[in-house]
């Protein structure tokens, strides 16, 4: 529930500049201002509604930033959305089979989430995984146990981790994320829906003993928007001897990038068809100027970025829904609900 609240929390800000609505919402002043307020908590409330229905947990929603195959093994992945109590996540170094399951003769761990909601940017670290008879095994949130057949034990010529949902630890459901530390360790992504170099990280230079993600935690608009930077080695710092040397792992918080809107807003712009049915929109500028346009979906992600030229606006990719367009004019901006049929 806390990730649905922060997508709305986002699409507020975003459509209210000085407390700015327009195009289907209101413009605030003192005198209908309870006009203004209903209008917005029920467009709000709809926006709850529709972020809701992508409340659930799927490929992506974790990814591993942090490895060390040394000692007695560690690892740490970070929440891309909320995790929900009692959630069972798994984790094997079985490689994919290519139909779905794994290979066999490695092992398995489980990571039970506790009795609260781990918040989307939060990292979790495991440690001493090797073995649960280790002193130090177990994670910084949650509980971890050994299950099944076999023993997780990190190789560092060259292995891979997955984590995944399932029914038990040998029958996965959703594969969430992976990596691997050396390229080909990982026979297949065939059947996980797993993406190398976005919910996959895959090190294809070497096998490093170990790695941290060392990118940007406060830049991105949506969570979401980390797995590409995640996914890309050169945001990494690797050992090739030592994994050990790497430890402990930063914690640090992921975060969303603040959203730095200019006060000044644009009375002059107006979009038009909208509802929009044939696959473009046009803008009415009566300044003239030249238009940057930006279109959010309702998960807060940027969908189009574009110039605007006295042309048109092709959105023909984007689905039938509510969107948020944000245009540019020098210093100032505007925002305006926009509605796909």
């Amino acid at each position: 529930m806390t990730l649905v609240f922060s997508r709305v929390i986002f699409l507020a800000k975003l459509m209210a500049f000085r407390g700015h609505f327009s195009n289907g919402f209101c413009t605030f002043n003192p005198e209908n201002q309870s006009i203004c307020m209903r209008k917005f908590y029920t467009s709000i409330l709809v926006l709850f509604l529709v972020s809701s229905l992508a409340f659930a947990q799927s490929t992506g929603d974790i990814a591993f930033i942090a490895y060390n195959v040394d000692g007695d093994d560690d690892f740490a992945f970070v929440a891309l959305a909320d995790i929900p109590a009692n959630t069972t996540v798994y984790f094997t170094d079985n490689e994919p089979d290519g139909v779905g399951g794994f290979t066999t003769g490695e092992g398995f761990l489980q990571w039970d989430s506790g009795a609260s909601v781990v918040a989307e940017g939060t990292v979790v670290v495991f440690t001493d995984t090797d073995s649960a008879s280790n002193g130090g095994f177990g994670a910084s949130v949650g509980t971890l146990s050994d299950v099944g057949a076999g023993s997780l034990n990190l190789a560092g010529g060259g292995d891979s981790l997955l984590a995944y949902l399932g029914t038990d630890e040998v029958t996965p459901t959703t594969f969430l994320a992976g990596f691997e530390n050396a390229s080909g360790a990982s026979s297949t992504l065939v059947g996980t829906g797993l993406t190398a170099g976005s919910t996959f990280v895959s090190f294809s230079s070497g096998s490093p003993d170990g790695g941290t993600y060392t990118g940007d935690r406060d830049t991105e608009m949506a969570f979401a928007d980390y797995l590409t930077l995640i996914g890309n080695t050169s945001n990494w710092t690797t050992n090739s001897s030592d994994g050990e040397a790497l430890l402990p792992f930063d914690t640090t918080v992921f975060t969303l990038a603040t959203l730095g809107f200019e006060e000044q807003n644009i009375q002059s712009i107006e979009i038009y068809p909208n509802p929009v049915a044939q696959g473009f929109f046009k803008i009415d500028n009566t300044l003239g100027q030249t238009v940057r346009v930006v279109v959010y979906n309702t998960l807060g992600k940027e969908v189009i970025n574009t110039i605007y030229n006295n042309n048109r606006v092709d959105v023909s990719a984007l689905s039938s829904g509510v969107y948020i367009a944000q245009f540019t004019i020098g210093n100032a901006v505007e925002s305006r609900k926009l509605v796909i049929r």
